[in-house]
């Protein structure tokens, strides 16, 4: 069905779903921030990663002028408390930060789209945010993330999995769901589409009626992924490459970490998940970029043990920057 319309765009559906950049690894004795590099003075040697790789690199460049992200984050008036947390937390690290809501706020960077605001809106409230982002910060970004204002996103560990990628190049990332022979991703979970996929949703699927469903009540996930897969947009790989653990979390963290956690999960989670689920301690993968459910409490939590919080006498492994992709996509 959608594979047919992906292969009309002149692109091997194989080579996407299984392509990602060759990761290897690094460990430094430079301290680990919210930075990607390490000092001069930092010492750095060599590791053979599973799958052969050697790395040898001890400083990177400037992911947050290389790979410039502009989030979109979904919120109403009425969760204003928890959208200024969000911006006070991961928000800062976005390149730009804006948030589609049902009313204009200067302070916290709220939009005012017109969508009146209810479950049943959030298709239209998603389709209005990506227009209005198209039409007004095309410009200010390569990715676009959609995000909720319940989601904690780790901007370091996203730019990561995307520099190995080409944004003019039709792809996007995310939990990869798949429902009624369609491949999404999980909109809890937040997803990212490059620049090019924006375009193509805007300009080629948005109001072509025969590839896109009109604003009307659906699973805005669901929806978009159609609306992508239709103009030959790329579900991207974003498991991690050394161990196959997930990367975009439609759940908190704590809901996976516990030994028992496969007994109690919900159905949905696995009976709708592309790619296995792990539970336990070695659950997700040491570069997981999101998850999904917070409390505004909880972004503070996050972000006091990834950014403040060190063990002293355990030092970090760094993995050396993935190769970028050369083959053609779409």
């Amino acid at each position: 069905m959608a594979f047919v319309t992906l292969l009309s765009y002149g692109t091997s559906v194989t080579e996407i779903l299984s392509e990602r950049p060759t990761t290897t690894l690094v460990i430094t004795t430079g301290e680990v921030g919210s930075s990607y590099g390490s000092s001069s003075s930092s010492s750095s040697s060599s590791l053979s990663s599973p799958s052969g790789a050697i790395a040898a690199k001890s400083s990177y460049p400037d992911l947050f002028e290389e790979v410039r992200i502009v989030c979109i984050v979904l919120t109403y008036a009425d969760n204003r408390d928890k959208a200024t947390h969000l911006k006070a937390t991961w928000g800062k690290r976005c390149n730009r930060l804006i948030f589609i809501s049902n009313q204009d706020d200067q302070d916290l960077g709220a939009v005012d789209i017109g969508v009146e605001d209810s479950h049943d809106n959030l298709w239209t409230k998603t389709r209005q945010a990506f227009s209005y982002v198209y039409e007004n910060l095309l410009h200010e970004g390569e990715w676009f993330l959609k995000a909720d204002d319940d989601t904690y996103i780790v901007m370091e560990n996203l730019r990561y999995l995307l520099y190995g990628y080409d944004a003019q190049k039709p792809i996007y990332f995310g939990h990869k769901f798949t429902y009624d022979d369609n491949v999404y991703m999980s909109g809890g979970g937040g997803y990212v589409l490059s620049k090019e996929a924006l375009k193509r949703f805007i300009v080629d699927s948005l109001n072509n009626e025969t590839l896109c469903l009109k604003a009307q009540p659906s699973s805005e996930d669901f929806e978009i992924g159609k609306c992508l897969t239709s103009v030959g947009v790329m579900p991207g790989n974003s498991m991690d490459p050394i161990d196959y653990t997930q990367r975009f979390h439609p759940l908190p963290l704590r809901d996976y970490v516990q030994p028992d956690a496969m007994d109690w999960l919900p159905g949905w989670l696995f009976n709708r998940s592309l790619e296995p689920i792990q539970t336990g301690p070695s659950c997700c993968s040491e570069y997981a970029i999101s998850f999904h459910y917070l409390e505004s409490k909880d972004m503070y939590l996050y972000d006091f043990f990834l950014y403040r919080m060190k063990v002293h006498g355990i030092e970090k492994q760094l993995r050396a920057l993935p190769s970028k992709i050369s083959s053609e996509i779409g």
